[in-house]
């Protein structure tokens, strides 16, 4: 939906269409390598396109920290949450406490900071 109200079938089908893209990159039927690297699009194409709701909204706002800071809560809210519900088998998957807990405690923080703390 567009920041005034109005419907964008466009933008809507280019989503659906990367969603598509991102769960054949998961499933990878058929081991296909060509459709994948033109898979590899939909994530960067979220981006562009969360930007451009993100921006329009920015734009319009009349206090534009206080609008950044709320999608920055947001997004740590959601971050931390997924952080919290796959820690089991994140630490499980990853062994991160075989040389320690303090070794162990250093690379979830690093992990959590860094972005390679999910099992993808």
């Amino acid at each position: 939906m567009m920041a005034d109200g109005k419907n964008n079938d466009v933008i809507d089908i280019t989503k659906l269409i990367m969603a598509v893209m991102v769960v054949s990159i998961h499933v990878n039927p058929g081991g296909g390598t060509r459709a994948l690297v033109l898979a590899r699009i939909a994530v960067p194409m979220f981006f562009v396109i969360g930007s451009y709701f993100f921006f329009q909204k920015i734009q319009k706002s009349n206090n534009r920290t206080e609008t950044i800071m709320f999608y920055i809560f947001r997004l740590l809210k959601l971050y931390i949450g997924w952080f919290i519900i796959l820690l089991p088998i994140t630490l499980k998957i990853r062994n991160y406490f075989v040389n320690g807990i303090v070794d162990g405690l250093k690379r979830i923080f690093f992990g959590f900071i860094f972005g390679s703390t999910f099992v993808a």
